[in-house]
């Protein structure tokens, strides 16, 4: 299934809607990308949480309570793999507004 958004780009003083569309080959290269990034992000934030747990003395430290947390972290930075898809097509937009201006 392909990806499509569309853009507002200027062009020649008026503002015109570009679609751009990543077929799936780019799609799944973008997925390779996102899930290496993904693991090691998770690593990283099963660690951050591990410090964040085990410097608060209130807090029970067990494997729950870091996971919890990690899962947390993960969670709002794994957002970047949209962000991925919809840079990727943004940039493709405004290949297309060049090709358009010629």
């Amino acid at each position: 299934m392909k990806f499509t958004r569309h853009f507002p780009q200027l062009i020649n003083g008026y503002t015109k809607w570009v679609e751009a569309e990543l077929d799936e080959e780019e799609q799944k290269k973008i997925f390779e990308l996102a899930d290496k990034e993904h693991k090691e992000l998770f690593m990283k934030c099963i660690s951050t949480a591990k410090d964040i747990v085990f410097s608060i003395d209130s807090l029970y430290k067990d494997l729950d309570a870091i996971l919890n947390v990690a899962i947390a972290l993960f969670n709002a930075k794994v957002k970047h793999y949209h962000y991925y898809l919809e840079e990727t097509a943004r940039q493709k937009s405004r290949e297309k507004v060049k090709e358009l201006i010629k």
